[in-house]
């Protein structure tokens, strides 16, 4: 579970179910089956999550449908950049890994690219930077990896003491 803002909690249950709660009233705002890899906005107004075959935005405010992202595939990892309207998603799509990128201001919805890499770990670096699975640096504009290290054994460090990784 989370706390996204002030007022909502949302949880997944182990079976897929997705709720998001008013913490003053207790009611449930939204429900969805078969969801997985919710991800919440930065500013607490949207949680995403996928289906297996698209991506959802709903707004937390309201319980109803913003947006969604049709053909993604089975997500694997989502993340909310902080800064901006972007959203990028890591997907097994059509035989492959493929990573997403997304503007939600304008709908925009770039090419999907291949990645090496099987990660259930995503986040925002700077406007245009992915890390994957805390190793595999990748450029959403050049649509390539900018960056690798690997440690021995393949251990990785997954959170720096400055939150810098």
């Amino acid at each position: 579970a989370t706390m996204p803002n002030d007022t909502q909690i949302v949880a997944l249950s182990g079976s897929g179910e997705l709720k998001a709660w008013n913490r003053s009233t207790g009611q449930a705002t939204f429900v969805a089956y078969n969801a997985s890899q919710p991800t919440c906005s930065p500013d607490g107004q949207y949680v995403g999550f996928s289906d297996g075959e698209s991506f959802y935005l709903v707004s937390l405010a309201t319980g109803e449908l913003s947006g969604k992202i049709p053909d993604t595939g089975d997500v694997r990892a989502a993340a909310f950049h902080p800064n901006s309207p972007k959203l990028a998603l890591l997907s097994l799509h059509k035989g492959g890994y493929y990573l997403f990128t997304t503007n939600l201001q304008n709908g925009q919805v770039d090419a999907p690219f291949p990645v090496p890499v099987i990660s259930a770990y995503l986040r925002w670096f700077g406007d245009r930077y992915v890390l994957l699975d805390n190793h595999k640096l990748v450029d959403t504009q050049q649509r390539v990896v900018a960056w690798s290290y690997n440690l021995p054994a393949g251990n990785h460090v997954p959170v720096s003491p400055d939150d810098r990784h």
